[in-house]
């Protein structure tokens, strides 16, 4: 294998190191956050739904 080596206070080294972490950060915090907030409304389910708007299933 006949890979570059690169030092680590190579400056593309630690922006590419830091893109990654940042990149990293956001998906966990948004892995926590409700993409929205539906506990007031009321479920229908389509169980429920009258024949005449069910799908026909082939």
């Amino acid at each position: 294998m006949n890979a570059l080596r690169r030092h680590a206070a190579d400056p593309d080294v630690i922006t590419q190191t830091t893109g990654l972490v940042n990149f990293q950060q956001e998906m966990v915090r948004s892995s926590h956050q409700r993409q929205r907030d539906d506990r007031s409304r009321e479920r229908l389910w389509l169980a429920d739904l009258p024949q005449q708007v069910r799908p026909v299933r082939a």
